[in-house]
Order: structure tokens, then sequence, then C-alpha cells
């Protein structure tokens, strides 16, 4: 009994040493990779939330009704980073020459967790009745717009192309501290 105990910890104990030692000599001889950096740009996306309000005004279709102006109050995001896939990027023995976009709008939606509040002129048993697709299509617009607006904020957009050269900077003078090497990053 007590041999099967012995055999099983010295096959244990080789494992663990075999597990263990190859990950040490990664690290030894890793260098930054355009691939991790384009992870860590996806992580340096900033989701920036909005009060928006959708406007509109429809036309009435019979002589019965009135011109009717309405308006939605909902929350909106817009997600600004930068395009992963147009980073470039070159290692020169201690030399690391990065280029990133400029940042940008990359995606934006509607935020579901805010309580949307419609607010229209002339409601009644005559009154011009806005349909669905006549909301949506406001809320469309005023997200167009939204997007538009962001995208003239430079200090949101410079801001985040700070963040992301800061993690950028992070990412590799860490790998540079874990081999002893001393990286010097230069921005193109």
């Amino acid at each position: 009994m007590k041999k099967r105990i012995l055999v099983l910890l010295i096959i244990m104990l080789m494992c663990i040493e075999s597990a263990c030692s190859n990950p040490v000599s990664d690290i030894l001889y890793a260098e930054p990779e355009v691939k991790q950096i384009q992870k860590i740009c996806k992580l340096a996306t900033m989701k920036c939330y909005y009060h928006n309000v959708a406007k509109a005004d429809k036309k009435a279709k019979h002589f019965w009704q009135k011109d009717r102006k309405y308006w939605i109050e909902y929350g909106g995001w817009v997600k600004v980073g930068i395009d992963v896939s147009q980073i470039h990027f070159d290692v020169d023995g201690n030399n690391i020459s990065i280029s990133i976009p400029d940042a940008e709008v990359l995606n934006s939606g509607l935020d579901d967790s805010f309580e949307k509040k419609y607010i229209s002129s002339d409601e009644g048993l005559f009154s011009n009745h806005v349909s669905a697709k006549e909301e949506s299509e406001a809320i469309g617009k005023a997200q167009k717009d939204m997007k538009k607006e962001t995208e003239k904020n430079t200090s949101l957009m410079n801001s985040a192309q700070e963040r992301a050269k800061k993690l950028i900077e992070e990412y590799v003078n860490g790998i540079g501290e874990m081999t002893n090497q001393d990286y010097r990053i230069i921005w193109k």
C-alpha cells in the first residue's frame, strides 16, 4: 500500500514539473505580439451612454386629422475605440514601431434598461395615430444624429486613442519586465 502511494506521488510530481516547465521557458523568450495588442485594444473600447430624444412630425392623412408632433425620450449608447484590424506593429530588436488608427465610433444601440417616454400632441379620438414603424424611423434618425455628434467630440475621441496607447504601452512594458528587455515604443 505504501509503495503504491509512493509511486503515485512520484508520478504526480513528474506531471506537475513537466506541466510547469514549458510556460516559464515561453515567458523567457516572449516578445510583444500584434494579436495580443489587438485584444488589448478591444478592451480599450469606451461605451458611452446618452439620454436621447427622437423628434418627428406626422402629416395628417385625412381631413379630420391634424398634423402631429411627437418625440420619444430613450437611452442610447455608443462604443468608441480603434479598429484593431488597422494596427501595424514591427519589432526591430528592442525598438517596437506601432501605428494605430484614429479612434472612431465602432457601433451604437439602444439602452433597454432605460424606460422610453412618449410625448405627443393632439391625442384623442380623431388623432393622427403614430405607428410603431414611424417611431422606429424617428429613433433610427436620432441614433444616426447621436453617432455624428459623438464623432465630432474630439475630446472623447482623443481619450479613446490615449487609452488604447496606454494599454499597449503597459502590455509592452510588462513583457519587457518579464523578459528583462527594455523595449522602446515608437508611435507612428
